[in-house]
């Protein structure tokens, strides 16, 4: 960032103090005396809203805590009236908490210099409202506007809605937490204080893009050419919308690069247009070594496999590490998942056998018998754990204390397997080219293909019980790349062209995403329906050999980076998914 940008903030607040900016009532703006009236009781906060380095003057601010009725719901504000920036773009509120949650400032409109915007619309996501020390202060800028945006996405609709329903506060807890390793919310300088170490963000990027919400709001018209150009390609009318259309649809809108050079306080950005719009943590921590499988625990955290090694590491949901287990007998484990109560079974491929670990990481039991060259591992609602046993060519069900309860044979070279909502068991049978279905009871039910998928690696089933799986399919030069469908209710569907090696696959919400696992790859998302992925043909972002992808409670995706030892978090670029992942398993 440019270095002036902290001095105007700083300089700001100091003269919002010296003129007595700001009464602390909450009732009034911030540049009334209050008429001598004493303020009320409550925290007291001040910060500075701002258009680049610039004071946004005349803007209103309003503090709002989130809703708690469901995604989108209504939040509420905790100002009786908005108060209203100064001349130096400062402002002073006093609230109560009450039974709010997390909390979020909002500007809007305001004159930077140039005539008051209309469209102008801000953000500032704070976090737990308990948390704010009186005296605390706060900026309010197109960076904490992002970086808010993309880390709330799936839980914002306006400046007005945020919010996730009982079933998923965790979720939007973490989303909000990320929001302060991707921007100072004190100073609005990127990146974040609470940004781990051995993990970056794409800041170029997220200054690009407050730089296209700056030249909007520095033209000083909502009708100018920087606002009108934006407002028209992604179909919003302010800034704050704008932003949460880039963030769903990253792939879109690459030629909004150009407005970006306007007026371009945040640095450094990008050179030329951007491949896509995604924002990203990448984690380079300590043990990652040849990382392969990733599960998501209750509390957002993650769970790596690291084939390259003898060890496990465990990120928290933004990315820092928390602990690596290693000395539990594992040796090139590649799968693992999370039953209901926490417990973390791995697959140990190289030395034939299956691991329960506890929450905390130390060994519950291990099987080594009839579990030869395990691939991957599923839980139900019982928490038995049925395991892929490729070199076995069978299926073998494991109770939760770790006895092997059934045996499926007859399969060829099983890799994959997950169960659905009803109980069901789905196996990926790449030896014989097709899938089959199992009871809960272990008999095979159906076996299905789609004609001309081969060699399914990979499996996962959608909220609707549909099957989705990768593959390939035949070429009369190189292999292709093929994801497939098995709808709940009928054949399977046509096949979905991707690239040359989709493996790792999650669904959630309308949306499949794959590891496109090839040197120069990437994250790529199809569409439900669709016939090609919406991302760019070899995926979102610039990964290395990516291999394990899954979805958190925050609507990240992660996705685990063989060829370069490291993970990627993609923020909010999905719907939000039920953690861990067995808990959607039934019956």
């Amino acid at each position: 960032m440019k270095p002036l940008r902290l001095g105007s903030i700083s300089l700001a607040l100091a003269t919002a103090i010296l003129t007595g900016c700001g009464s602390g009532n909450s009732t009034v703006s911030s540049g009334g005396g209050g008429g001598g009236t004493p303020p009320p009781t409550g925290t007291t906060i001040s910060g500075t809203a701002l258009n680049g380095t610039i004071p946004l003057q005349g803007a209103s601010v309003q503090l709002y805590a989130v809703g708690t009725t469901g995604p989108r719901s209504a939040s509420s504000g905790l100002l009786s009236t908005p108060v209203v920036t100064s001349s130096t773009g400062a402002f002073s509120l006093t609230f109560t908490c009450g039974t709010a949650t997390e909390v979020y400032l909002s500007a809007s409109g305001g004159n930077s210099g140039a005539g008051a915007n209309s469209a102008s619309n801000l953000l500032s996501a704070i976090g737990p409202c308990s948390s704010i020390s009186a005296s605390s202060t706060f900026a309010i800028n197109e960076a904490t506007t992002v970086a808010s945006v993309y880390a709330l996405a799936p839980f914002l609709a306006d400046s007005a809605h945020m919010g996730a329903s009982g079933s998923n506060p965790i979720g939007l807890t973490n989303a909000f937490a990320t929001v302060s390793s991707l921007v100072n919310p004190t100073s609005g300088a990127v990146p974040g204080p609470s940004l781990a170490t051995g993990v970056t963000v794409s800041t170029t990027t997220l200054d690009t893009l407050a730089n296209i919400l700056a030249g909007c709001i520095h033209s000083g018209s909502s009708s100018s050419s920087a606002c009108t150009t934006l407002f028209t390609a992604t179909s919003s009318s302010d800034t704050l919308g704008a932003t949460l259309h880039i963030a769903r649809q990253p792939g879109s809108y690459l030629s909004l690069y150009s407005l970006a050079s306007a007026y371009a306080p945040f640095t450094p950005a990008l050179s030329a247009a951007p491949a896509d719009w995604t924002l990203s943590l990448r984690v380079a921590a300590i043990g990652l070594t040849a990382p392969y499988g990733v599960a998501i625990d209750a509390s957002g955290n993650a769970w790596i496999t690291n084939e390259g090694s003898t060890a496990i590491s465990k990120l928290s949901p933004s990315g820092s590490l928390l602990s690596t287990v290693s000395g539990v007998g594992l040796l090139g484990a590649r799968s693992l998942s999370i039953d209901r109560t926490g417990n973390i079974w791995v697959a140990s491929t190289g030395n034939d056998s299956v691991v329960e670990l506890t929450s905390a990481g130390s060994v519950k039991t291990t099987l080594s018998t009839g579990v030869a060259a395990p691939l991957s591992i599923a839980n139900d609602s019982a928490g038995n754990a049925w395991i892929a046993s490729s070199a076995n060519n069978a299926v073998v069900e494991v109770s939760a204390t770790g006895a092997v309860m059934n045996t499926v044979t007859g399969m060829s070279a099983p890799s994959s397997v997950a169960i659905d909502a009803s109980g069901n068991v789905w196996v990926a049978n790449p030896g014989a080219n097709n899938i089959l279905e199992l009871s809960q009871a272990g008999a095979v039910t159906a076996t299905t293909g789609d004609g001309v998928t081969q060699a399914p690696a990979f499996i996962a089933i959608d909220s609707s019980a549909n099957a989705w799986f990768t593959g390939s399919v035949p070429s009369t030069t190189v292999v292709q790349g093929a994801v497939a469908e098995i709808a709940s209710s009928g054949p399977a569907a046509p096949v979905l062209t991707a690239t040359t090696l989709p493996l790792g696959i999650a669904t959630t919400g309308s949306s499949v995403w794959i590891a496109n696992a090839v040197s120069t790859g990437g994250l790529l998302e199809f569409q439900e329906g669709g016939s090609a992925p919406v991302s760019a043909p070899s995926g979102f972002g610039s990964l290395n050999t990516p291999v394990g992808v899954a979805v958190d409670a925050s609507g990240n995706v992660w996705t685990t980076n063989s060829g370069e030892n490291t993970v990627s978090i993609f923020l909010g670029i999905a719907t939000p998914a039920i953690t861990p992942i067995s808990q959607n398993a039934g019956p």
